[in-house]
């Protein structure tokens, strides 16, 4: 289901920013793979979190945000809950940026 997520998103993502019925230049076709890449990565983060399974910052590589059952303190459930809340705000700011420069919307 997880690479399902990251696909659809991709794909989604990249056909709202990128116009189909004419070319466009270099850099917005990069801004637009960087940005589908940005949105699927949060929402596989997302998915992860509310299937209550171990996720990961971009911020912070290497280290997992521990699954739900191994958060034992207080501490623990409240980084959780933080850094959910700080990814659900990164996705925002991508949808933002994507709404900015799409051809469907402008």
């Amino acid at each position: 289901m997880e690479n399902k997520i990251t696909v659809i998103s991709f794909i989604i993502t990249f056909f709202i920013i990128h116009p189909i019925n004419k070319l466009c230049p270099e850099e917005c076709l990069i801004g637009a793979l960087v940005l589908s890449f940005f949105i699927s990565f949060f929402n596989l983060q997302i998915y992860r979190f509310l299937t209550k399974k171990a996720f990961n910052l971009p911020v912070i590589f290497h280290n997992e945000i521990k699954s739900k059952e191994e958060c034992k303190t207080i501490f623990d459930k409240n980084y959780r809950i933080f850094c959910f809340t700080s990814i659900v705000g990164m996705n925002i700011g991508v949808v933002f940026l994507i709404i900015q420069n799409s051809w469907i919307f402008n």
